[in-house]
C-alpha cells in the first residue's frame, strides 16, 4: 500500500456499443439482436421472444464473482393443445399481395398477420390456456456471474426465453446493474473511499483500519499528510474481466477538526500554535 497526492477525478463514462462488443465475445451477441432482427432469416429461424431482466448486484459480489438465482415468468406451450394450419396463409407463414404499378403487376410477400408467420393457429384449447396456446410458468434460473462485470454489461442464457407454438424458446438476457454502496464509489476497475482521521494521526502518522471490497485492511498514514490527499491501496479494486489483474482502492484522507474543546485542551493547542512554523505562502490558485 502506497501513498500519493491527487484527486479522485471525474465520473465513469461508458460507451454502450463498446460494452456490448466486449461482452459479445463472452456471452453471445447484442441483447437487442432479437428485437431488431439479428441474423435470423426465414420461417425456419423463428423462435420465441427473448426475456430481458435487470439484475442489481452489490459491489462486493461484483468484485468476487457470484452465483445468483433469479426468478422469471415465461410463456411455454401448454400440454394437450392442438394446432391447425392458418386459414389465411394455408400454413405457409407468409402472404403474397399483387399490386398494379406503372411497370405492371408487382408481387410482394410479407409475414402473415393472422399467425405472425408461424403458419399455425390454435385448434383445441384447454381451459386456462391463452389464445396463443401458451401458459405462464414461474421458473428459477441459476446464474454464474464472473467477477468484474459493470453496470450495463449483460449475459445471455440460451433457451430460457418464451416459447413459440413450435416449442422453440427465445433467450433470457440479464443486464447487470450496480447497487449503491454506503462507502464505496466505483470508477472503472478502481474503487473510491473517503476516510476521516484525527489531527494527531495526520501530524504523527499511523495506521487505520479501512473497509475494502473483500473485508478490511490496514492503511499506513504518512506523517504530515494533508486533508484531501489520496492514498492508493494496490490491488484492492475490481478485477479486470478475463484478466488476473485488479484495480486499486483510492482513499481520500480528510483531517477532522474538533469543534468542542475544554479550556485545558484549548490551552494546549494555543501553546502548540506558538511553536509551529508559520505558513510561508498560504494562498494558491483553485484548479477548476
Amino acid at each position: 500500500m502506497g501513498g500519493g497526492a491527487g484527486g479522485f477525478g471525474g465520473g465513469v463514462h461508458m460507451n454502450m456499443d463498446d460494452i456490448f462488443s466486449q461482452f459479445g465475445d463472452i456471452f453471445g451477441g447484442s441483447p437487442f439482436e432479437s428485437f431488431f432482427g439479428g441474423n435470423s432469416s426465414g420461417r425456419s429461424q423463428r423462435k420465441g421472444t427473448d426475456i430481458q431482466i435487470k439484475l442489481p448486484l452489490a459491489l462486493e459480489d461484483i468484485s468476487a464473482g457470484i452465483e445468483k438465482k433469479v426468478k422469471i415468468k415465461r410463456s411455454v406451450l401448454a400440454a394437450n393443445v392442438t394446432f391447425k394450419d392458418c386459414h389465411t396463409c394455408k400454413g405457409a407463414g407468409q402472404v403474397s399481395q399483387v399490386t398494379q404499378t406503372i411497370l405492371g403487376h408487382m408481387r410482394s410477400t410479407s409475414v402473415c398477420p393472422a399467425c405472425q408467420g408461424t403458419g399455425k393457429m390454435v385448434g383445441n384449447r384447454p381451459s386456462g390456456v391463452g389464445p396463443d396456446g401458451m401458459i405462464r410458468k414461474n421458473e428459477t434460473i441459476k446464474l454464474k456471474i464472473p467477477a468484474g462485470v459493470e453496470a450495463g454489461n449483460y449475459m445471455t442464457v440460451s433457451g430460457q426465453g418464451n416459447e413459440d407454438i413450435n416449442g422453440h424458446s427465445g433467450d433470457l438476457i440479464v443486464v447487470f446493474d450496480e447497487k449503491s454502496h454506503e462507502y464505496f464509489i466505483r470508477d472503472g476497475v478502481n474503487v473510491l473511499l473517503e476516510a476521516t482521521i484525527q489531527y494527531p494521526v495526520a501530524v504523527l502518522g499511523g495506521k487505520i483500519d479501512i473497509p475494502t471490497l473483500d473485508g478490511h485492511a490496514q492503511l499506513k498514514i504518512p506523517s504530515g499528510i494533508q486533508s484531501g490527499q489520496v492514498l492508493r491501496m494496490r490491488r484492492k479494486g475490481f478485477p479486470r474481466l478475463r484478466s488476473q489483474s485488479r484495480g486499486d482502492q483510492l482513499v481520500r484522507i480528510m483531517v477532522h477538526t474538533p469543534v468542542s474543546l475544554s479550556r485545558k485542551d484549548k490551552k494546549i493547542i494555543e501553546e502548540l500554535k506558538d511553536k509551529l512554523p508559520s505558513i510561508k505562502n498560504p494562498f494558491s490558485k483553485i484548479e477548476l
